[in-house]
């Protein structure tokens, strides 16, 4: 059983992941080659791909399940917002925010027991 520090911490890391691993098509292929010069804004993922992928999966369910929640977990972990911040990009009061992303951490924690 994972505590909800080790998956908060693992959602952290799949936040880095995806960020690392998006996939931008900005129609500029002249300035493909020099993007690789430019140095990442964020520290890269400790995870490998496969636990991302495990992570990404548990997100995917909770966004199915619980829309409101998934959408809060994904906001925060793969914007890096506060919960002021995320308060107010989903139209909610910061100790609501809060409570969603405490509370999908905790389901994300127990589809991760589960898989």
């Amino acid at each position: 059983m994972q505590t909800f520090n080790d998956t908060s911490w693992l959602l952290e890391q799949w936040g880095r992941w995806a960020y690392i691993n998006r996939r931008i098509n900005l129609s500029y292929p002249t300035i493909q080659p020099f993007t690789r010069l430019v140095t990442p804004t964020r520290a890269g993922p400790a995870i490998n791909d496969l636990v991302a992928g495990e992570i990404d999966h548990a997100v995917a369910g909770l966004c199915k399940q619980n829309p409101e929640m998934g959408e809060a977990v994904a906001r925060y972990y793969l914007n890096g917002v506060d919960y002021r911040l995320l308060g107010e990009r989903m139209g909610i009061s910061t100790r609501r925010a809060s409570g969603l992303v405490q509370a999908g951490v905790s389901w994300v924690s127990d589809a991760l027991d589960s898989e």
